[in-house]
């Protein structure tokens, strides 16, 4: 939340979900780092924002002790991603394997990094060392929801160890 509205408790809010029923009257909320369950009783959009009110906060004082706080949903109504899409969380903890004949394992997600791009799936392989993949066509295959792995296309250079992308390292000047 960004900061309190008028004087009956409305809050200022940045939406960034891309579900917009998430702030639909009657929706569970959780705010702050105690996760404090609220409800929506109002939500309209305000210059580019969201002007939201909440049933447990009736005053601006109370709104004000919101400034700045998270907001943020149970697990369990998250739901289903839109099409085309998935949660980051269905991708954090899965086996990579080369998309080659072998299907050579190549590491564990570690962690989607958002990019204005593209995500890029941070992955670590079994000596621990990181590298990073672009979330795109070009090196991952299309992933579903309840998949158990996710394959990828690497090209030269971009795993770890890979000859072609440490050319030059450690040479004086380069």
């Amino acid at each position: 939340m960004l900061r309190a509205h008028g004087v009956h408790g409305a809050v200022l809010v940045e939406q960034l979900t891309n579900q917009p029923g998430r702030f639909s009257p009657g929706a569970r909320l959780l705010v702050g780092p105690d996760l404090v369950p609220m409800t929506v009783s109002d939500a309209s959009p305000y210059k580019g924002r969201l002007l939201v009110r909440l049933a447990e906060v009736t005053d601006r004082d109370a709104a004000e002790m919101l400034r700045r706080q998270d907001i943020s949903i149970a697990a369990g109504d998250v739901g289903a991603p839109p099409p085309g899409e998935v949660w980051a969380a269905d991708l954090e903890g899965l086996p990579v394997v080369s998309g080659d004949a072998e299907g050579a394992p190549l590491g564990t997600v570690t962690a989607v990094l958002d990019n204005p791009a593209h995500d890029i799936l941070v992955v670590a392989d079994a000596a621990g060392r990181e590298f990073m993949v672009p979330y795109v066509a070009e090196f991952v295959d299309e992933f579903d929801p309840g998949m158990d792995r996710i394959v990828v296309h690497p090209i030269p250079g971009l795993l770890p160890g890979d000859e072609a992308g440490d050319e030059g390292a450690g040479e004086p000047g380069r």
